[in-house]
């Protein structure tokens, strides 16, 4: 479709049902794309289901995604995934984590750049909710230089207990980090 080309590396799908309306616009939308996929792996991590709708053009993909990595833990977002520039880049309107009872909301638009050599640059990702606060900004690179800062805030400890039940089962009370990320990998 117009030199257009998404790739999901190692994805595997039990079953998928979708919706596709394909046209070509002169620049405009190329496809409508409304799905739900199940039994889900992407880069060996599975997911149980994943719904969509989305909107293709020539340079980026627009709408909305839920991802079940199964009952516990549902990303839902409104993005857009633009692929046409020099890196490519998520922009994030709205973004809502819950996970294992706790749900966590984004709080104003980010950014998500991959950039060459596979680093990300993350812009203003500040996710809230009532069990605490999560903030990253920067530049996170598997291989080369990282330059990043991440904030946890009010972090009840009661929120993982499900997650770690052995550790963190008895106490009770918040949590605070402050991390920087710097230097070469």
């Amino acid at each position: 479709v117009h030199g257009v080309a998404l790739r999901v590396p190692a994805a595997t799908i039990g079953t998928l049902t979708a919706r596709f309306d394909a046209r070509y616009g002169g620049g405009g939308l190329l496809a409508e794309v409304d799905g739900d996929a199940y039994e889900v792996g992407v880069a060996g991590t599975p997911l149980e289901q994943a719904t969509f709708r989305v909107d293709v053009t020539e340079r980026d993909v627009d709408g909305t995604v839920r991802i079940a990595m199964h009952d516990d833990l549902v990303v839902d977002t409104r993005s857009r995934f633009d692929w046409g520039g020099p890196e490519p880049a998520l922009y994030a309107q709205t973004l809502s984590l819950t996970a294992w009872g706790s749900v966590f909301e984004l709080q104003r638009p980010f950014e998500l750049h991959i950039r060459q050599g596979g680093s990300l640059h993350v812009v203003d990702l500040d996710l809230a909710g009532d069990d605490g606060r999560l903030t990253v900004d920067g530049t996170i690179a598997p291989s080369g230089i990282s330059d990043a800062t991440a904030a946890v805030r009010d972090l009840r400890l009661a929120a993982l207990a499900p997650v770690l039940p052995d550790k963190v089962g008895a106490l009770d009370g918040v949590v605070g980090l402050d991390l920087k990320l710097a230097g070469p990998a």
